[in-house]
């Protein structure tokens, strides 16, 4: 109700908590009025949008009638989307994907026979697309063909290669290469500390180095 405050010089007047500016991230006033619960959302705008906190009210909304409707039920099995909600959080029909069957005869392919089926299947279709390259899955397996051919002839024994690239379409390339020639890899991401590299080298016993020419000057430091 409101205040009344009557005195010589001074007028008054009643001030809810909170409705002129926010003391925390987030807060929620809840009151018990005669027609129902009254609930304020005080909220810092650097962080949430109007459209958040109109989205998390919704829900509160929908958990209060939920719990009205059970009571008996235990909170953490009660829904807090609307119907609506839970269709406005569903991925458009074009990004929804469907899981493929792979015959028993594939489930045993190595990754470089599995890679090799879909190169003689998709040669022409896009296999990589970045900021720099877009290749298709012909000249990825021309690549890694090229990477492999340069390992088997360099005739490391051991059976782990380090690999310094950037994270990019030539690390992948590598990574097939790699499988191809029937080595184990050793992925260095060209962006870790000098000593990381130097650690993850010494622990894998990695004798042989691959690179490209963004990270040839780096490699020369390790």
């Amino acid at each position: 109700g409101e205040l009344k405050l009557s005195m010589p010089g001074l007028s008054a007047k009643s001030i809810r908590p909170g409705e002129s500016s926010a003391r925390f991230d987030l807060t929620v006033y809840v009151r018990e009025g005669e027609q129902g619960l009254f609930i304020q959302w005080l909220y810092n705008r650097d962080l949430f949008k109007e459209s958040t906190i109109a989205f998390m009210s919704s829900s509160f909304e929908t958990l209060l009638n939920s719990i009205v409707s059970a009571p008996e039920q235990l909170i953490g099995t009660m829904p807090m989307l609307s119907p609506a909600q839970q269709k406005q959080l569903l991925p458009p029909e074009s990004l929804k994907t469907t899981s493929l069957k792979f015959p028993h005869t594939e489930v045993g392919q190595s990754i470089p026979a599995r890679f090799a089926a879909q190169v003689e299947a998709y040669r022409s279709r896009v296999a990589i697309k970045t900021r720099r390259y877009e290749w298709t899955y012909g000249e990825l397996d021309a690549a890694a063909r090229r990477i492999a051919k340069a390992i088997v002839s360099h005739g490391q024994p051991t059976s782990q290669v380090g690999l310094l690239f950037e994270q990019d379409a030539p690390m992948v390339s590598a990574l097939l290469g790699t499988l191809q020639a029937g080595k184990a890899y050793v992925a260095l991401d060209a962006n870790y500390p000098a000593a990381r590299l130097q650690y993850m080298l010494s622990d894998s016993q990695s004798q042989l180095l691959v690179v490209d020419s963004r990270t040839a000057a780096l490699a020369k430091t390790l």
